[in-house]
């Protein structure tokens, strides 16, 4: 791969992430009250080292390093870089979200041309979970988020949504 093309992959795979992303801001923004949603059992407050590089790697095939963690409030975003995009996988947890905040997220999601699609798979692990991409082939960026009591969880990367949804499997599992 030549510089120049290294340099455009990049580009458009930070482009695309931050595409991604839009949604997410515009709803953690707009979700000052948070309805209250019960869960089966104690929720233990995740970190970026919940979704470790390692298990990026083994989970999503994606060599990344450790993450840089920024934060508002009761959400952060864990950002993990690779020698490709500074944003290779992005996961955003919001400590203190509901059924009200998630449907913002979707809908935003939904009006950013990145179609829903509802996410059954996850079981008791979550309330709610929903997947969504952005452009296609080597281009897509995949997310997937959900709902576990007050627990929100937003995944996005290139990986695909199967791998993305394993990734989730494993984080709602231990938090």
């Amino acid at each position: 791969m030549s510089p120049r093309s290294r340099k455009c992959g990049t580009l458009r795979a930070a482009v695309l992430s931050l595409c991604m992303l839009a949604p997410l801001v515009v709803a953690s923004a707009a979700g000052a009250a948070v309805a209250q949603v019960p869960t089966a059992h104690k929720l233990v407050p995740p970190t970026c080292n919940t979704a470790s590089p390692a298990v990026i790697k083994h989970l999503l095939g994606v060599t990344v390093a450790a993450p840089r963690r920024s934060t508002a409030g009761q959400t952060f975003l864990c950002e993990y870089g690779s020698s490709v995009s500074s944003l290779a996988v992005v996961i955003q947890y919001n400590l203190a979200s509901g059924s009200s905040n998630y449907e913002q997220v979707r809908a935003g999601y939904d009006s950013n041309n990145e179609p829903t699609t509802p996410l059954r798979t996850l079981g008791k692990l979550a309330n709610e979970a929903f997947t969504a991409s952005l452009g296609t082939g080597s281009l897509a960026q995949h997310s997937v988020v959900a709902l576990q009591g007050k627990l929100q969880v937003v995944l996005a990367s290139s990986a695909s949504i199967a791998r993305l949804v394993t990734l989730m499997r494993q984080i709602l599992a231990v938090s």
